[in-house]
This record gives structure tokens, sequence and C-alpha cells, in this order.
């Protein structure tokens, strides 16, 4: 069973959807791209409700920035959590990061041509993974937030949109494994 919390993210993700459907339809979009436009502004609404909203803390003082807090040496949490006594902190955190970017990288490439390339999505998950970490750390600064800011959630995070874009790849067909070397290539007939 879901939490209420995650109920109401359903909901409020949905009903945003629903709403850009709606306009989206009325000005006369494709049927499918509105489709996924709407599951993109849902998921749009999840990730900042996940990474900002669910930590939100208007007007408490006591939320200070430490260095505790800040984490900008690569790999440093990622290699902490890979110890056998942090296993399940390891895959609700790690696992998580990379989870919450999926969407992302699934989506993207289905929004248009644009998106298709590993380094664009690349790039443009990296930026949102950055903007997230840098959306935590000014409400933290400001004493609105209680998220730490970790170099590692841009890995994980971006990781994570790198392999929705795998999967939309094989989906559609782009990556082919060759029949002799087993590795991936991109199109071809």
């Amino acid at each position: 069973m879901l939490a209420p919390d995650l109920w109401g993210l359903m909901v409020v993700g949905s009903a945003f959807g629903a709403v850009w459907a709606v306009v989206r339809l009325l000005f006369r979009g494709s049927p499918s791209r509105v489709v996924v436009e709407a599951c993109f502004v849902a998921y749009l609404v999840a990730l900042l409700y996940v990474t900002v909203f669910a930590y939100w803390h208007p007007g408490h003082d006591q939320l200070t920035l430490t260095w505790r807090t800040v984490n900008l040496v690569p790999l440093r949490t990622i290699i902490e959590l890979a110890r056998p006594e942090h296993i399940t902190q390891a895959m609700r955190q790690l696992g998580g990061n990379i989870a919450m970017f999926i969407p992302l990288g699934i989506l993207l490439p289905a929004l248009g041509e644009r998106y298709r390339s590993l380094g664009r999505l690349a790039f443009a998950a990296f930026a949102a993974a950055v903007s997230v970490e840098l959306l935590q750390l000014i409400l933290r600064l400001i004493g609105m937030m209680s998220r730490s800011v970790d170099v590692d959630d841009v890995i994980l995070n971006t990781a994570g949109a790198l392999i929705g874009w795998a999967l939309w790849c094989r989906v559609h067909g782009v990556l082919r494994p060759t029949e002799r070397s087993g590795v991936p290539t991109t199109g071809g007939p």
C-alpha cells in the first residue's frame, strides 16, 4: 500500500499532466505527443516534490548549512554506502537517485530527436541533476529545507537517465547488439 503522501503526489502529478493534455489537445497537438508531454509534466511535478517539497521546512531557523551536509568529493558517499553494514541505506539512497532519473532518460528522447543522442541526453540529465542540487543548496542556505547537497547525487541521477535512454533506445531498436562481439551498436539497418 502506498503512503498517503505518495497518493497525494500521484494525484497532483496526474492532475498537472491531465491539465497539460487538455490544453495541448485543444491546440491540436498530436495525441501521442500529448500523452508523452503529459507524462513529462507529471514526472517533473513528481521530481520537484520528491527533491524539494518532501523536505520543505519553511521558517525553521535551526536548519543551518554545515559541511557535513555538503559533499563535493565525487564518489565519497557512494563508496561509504558500499559497505555491507549500509546495504539498506545504500539500496534506498543510491537506488533511489538512479531510479528517480530513469523516466527523464525515457521521456526526453520520446519528446523529440534532439535528445536521442547520448551526448545531448547526458548533458541534459547532468544539467537537470545539478539544477536540483543547486536548488537544494539555496533552499538549505535560506533555512527552507533539510536536504543534503551531494555531487554523488548528480553522478547517480545522470547514470539513471542514461539507463532510461538505453531502455528507450533498446525498445525503439536504436541499440542493437552485434552478433559476433556482443557490443551494442547505434542505428544501422
